[in-house]
């Protein structure tokens, strides 16, 4: 524990917060604890690793998995309201989980996963934390919602597919779970599309680049792949035209 972090008091959760029926209600109690934390997160650029510990105990990680999965399948009115009572304690922590949300508020609507892969996505998020999002910005491009085709590359293998390339601004990343690359493929006509790479694959990197004022606890570093590639298997591939999806599971077991 740091010096700082002797400094400051922390808000003991009540004994029976995990049985509190009302959810808003649980997480409010839940932003008071993160608030004597936030600052001392920022100053240090530490990650809350502890917030997510709390927040899968409270069963508020599967808020948008359906509820035929094991998540409660809630709709945006309410996750608007738990991510504005959360951000009132740790607005890091309310980005990083917002990037979760919405990842598996996308995955629900469209479905275009294979099924044996969202489930499994879904049931690790349930029972753990597991969380995911979109690696998608790269230092050349910026942000793919201005149109463009990705600098990293996806090339077919005899057993698979094998990535390169630098993605940016990935928010919590020192936690994640699963990252969404956004990648071309390098076929005579590119596809464009998204493959999920587990962070413990080998050649995965983060490099810690991450330093912005009052919000250096959600981790945004830099994903670099560069220095080794990443080999993903060829199974569980569904491609399209560019433009559209192109998703590729890589759970090593």
């Amino acid at each position: 524990m740091s010096s700082l972090e002797q400094a400051i008091p922390a808000i003991v959760l009540p004994t029976n917060w995990k049985n509190i029926p009302d959810l808003f209600e649980r997480v409010e109690i839940i932003a008071k604890d993160f608030a004597t934390r936030a600052a001392i997160h920022d100053i240090e650029a530490s990650f809350p690793f502890e917030n997510f510990k709390i927040l899968h105990e409270a069963g508020l990680l599967s808020l948008t998995i359906p509820q035929e999965l094991g998540g409660q399948g809630l709709g945006l009115a309410h996750i608007c309201r738990i991510i504005e009572k959360i951000a009132q304690g740790d607005a890091s922590t309310a980005l990083v989980l917002t990037m979760h949300y919405v990842q598996h508020a996308q995955a629900s609507r469209h479905r275009r996963w294979p099924p044996e892969i969202y489930q499994r996505l879904c049931r690790e998020s349930v029972e753990g934390i597991a969380l995911i999002n979109a690696a998608r910005v790269e230092p050349e491009l910026g942000t793919p919602t201005r149109g463009g085709i990705p600098a990293t590359t996806a090339k077919k293998t005899s057993t698979g597919w094998e990535l390169t390339g630098h993605k940016l601004y990935t928010t919590g990343s020192p936690l994640l779970s699963y990252f969404i690359v956004w990648a071309k493929t390098n076929e005579h006509e590119p596809q464009v599309g998204s493959f999920l790479v587990p962070r413990n694959l080998p050649g995965v990197q983060i490099v810690e680049t991450w330093d912005h004022l009052g919000m250096r606890a959600t981790g945004s570093h830099d994903r670099d792949v560069l220095c080794s590639r990443i080999h993903t298997p060829q199974n569980d591939v569904v491609c399209q035209s560019l433009g559209k999806s192109l998703l590729t599971d890589s759970h090593s077991s």
